[in-house]
């Protein structure tokens, strides 16, 4: 849109005979500024949705319209151009993949070749396409370029993959046929053909009218459809009231004032456990203390340096509150986003460590695997299961892989256990159980899911603990 408002300015206010040179010069400048964007931090994403950096895609081809270039081509010279350019334009799809550096230096081989088939008007290439079917499509083009985008967007939010399937790439191709079509002879052509100053006024106005329904009813349908959730559905505690990040009061949950006593220490992923403590805790006579930060598994000697910036000092502070209690406790309960620790051989290392420490000194250790991990955004599924859509959870598989991991260290001590109880019919439709929705994102049990996670595993903390 940008480029569409600025070429007219371009072309007006330049002298004619100035164009061609200049137009020219812009595409050798913009070539190397997106050259040079591709070559810093995160460039390529900038360099991809920067108009500067794309605007040589489309001045080759404004060049070749004002430079009249191969208008005195003969037929074999225009043959051997169109032949080079259709050779450039397929060898893009090698040459150019997920891993290239684009745009830049590499958006120009399509772009040349499609402007030397452009540029030779008697080449084979040009008679082949002047065929009815393709000038249909070609008339059709800037509809079909308009609708593709919304449509794709669309069947990727509901797959969740830009990758797609048979099925999804025919509703791709037939729907985004169909919206051009619909756009070019009701919209288009109506404008396009409208002679006088009335009519253009009329379908103007009829046009803005038509929005305000479409506006109305879209709010109408969202309150319908997607109610919004209470409190507990959005969050794994209440932030002000757990030790998560800081310290408020003495971090207690469950059976307060037992005998028996139980540190859990971890990420987010223990903190979603509060819930979880206070019913298993009630129901077993076990007071849970629970300390916790983000990112950041509150063992000594983690590595503090993988926490992002905002919370770094939060996890150090939490680390040092955790250490006392891990001198006085007797057993230790640690939970985490395993998926995410494991990468890191420092942590594996800590862990190992930590283990190892603890092993001598008599107490018991129990690490909670993580829970199912999935790949849907949580408000995608509801909003699709609320129009009866049907949903297929997606779970991530480095997980189970990284559950394995934790499992195997915690093998080579005898005392310490490994819980994994992602097996539970709990798990087997996440984020949904009992047609209730257990989770807020795509890793964290929500407050109801949390306590009802506990109450599926009060009778394993109690053979657990005898």
């Amino acid at each position: 849109m940008q480029y569409y408002l600025l070429l007219p300015i371009l072309l007006v206010i330049v002298p004619v005979r100035y164009l061609k040179g200049i137009l020219a010069g812009g595409i050798i400048l913009c070539v190397i500024y997106a050259g040079y964007l591709l070559n810093s931090d995160g460039g390529r994403q900038d360099a991809y949705f920067s108009l500067l950096a794309r605007i040589p895609e489309f001045l080759i081809g404004v060049w070749i319209s004002v430079s009249n270039y191969g208008q005195t081509w003969s037929r074999g010279v225009s043959n051997g151009a169109s032949t080079v350019g259709i050779m450039l334009v397929l060898g893009s799809f090698f040459l150019i993949n997920d891993k290239t550096s684009f745009p830049g230096a590499m958006a120009l081989p399509p772009c040349v070749g499609t402007a030397m088939i452009i540029a030779a008007k008697k080449g084979w290439i040009n008679r082949f396409v002047s065929q009815n079917i393709f000038v249909w499509i070609g008339a059709l083009s800037y509809s079909l370029y308009l609708w593709h985008w919304p449509i794709l967007s669309i069947i990727r939010y509901y797959t969740n993959s830009y990758e797609l399937d048979a099925s999804s790439l025919a509703f791709v191709l037939i729907s985004t046929l169909l919206c051009a079509c619909f756009s070019y002879y009701c919209v288009e052509n109506i404008f396009r053909k409208s002679n006088s100053k009335k009519k253009v006024i009329f379908h103007a106005g009829m046009l803005i009218i038509s929005i305000f329904p479409v506006i109305i009813a879209s709010f109408k349908l969202n309150q319908y459809f997607i109610d919004s959730l209470p409190r507990e559905y959005t969050r794994y505690a209440v932030e002000d009231e757990i030790c998560h990040g800081k310290i408020v009061r003495n971090c207690v949950r469950g059976s307060i004032g037992s005998q028996n006593k139980l540190l859990l220490l971890g990420d987010s992923h223990a903190a979603q456990l509060n819930k979880f403590a206070a019913v298993v805790g009630n129901a077993n006579n076990i007071e849970f203390t629970i300390v916790t930060a983000s990112s950041c598994v509150t063992i000594p000697n983690f590595d503090t340096n993988v926490v992002p910036d905002f919370s770094r000092k939060q996890c150090l502070n939490q680390l040092e509150y955790a250490e006392e209690l891990i001198k006085e406790a007797e057993i230790i309960v640690i939970a985490g986003k395993w998926s995410w620790h494991v990468k890191s051989d420092t942590f594996l290392i800590s862990l190992d460590n930590f283990l190892a420490d603890v092993n001598t000194s008599g107490k018991s250790i129990f690490l909670l695997a993580q829970i199912p991990q999935l790949e849907l955004d949580i408000q995608r599924l509801r909003i699709f299961e609320r129009l009866g859509f049907p949903v297929q959870t997606k779970l991530i598989q480095s997980w189970e892989t990284a559950n394995q991991k934790v499992a195997a260290i915690t093998d080579k001590y005898s005392n310490t256990i490994f819980l994994d109880f992602t097996a539970l019919p709990f798990f087997d439709n996440a984020p949904f159980y009992d047609g209730d929705l257990m989770y807020f994102d795509e890793s964290h049990l929500n407050e109801v899911g949390s306590a009802k996670y506990g109450e599926m595993v009060v009778p394993y903390f109690k053979d657990m603990l005898n």
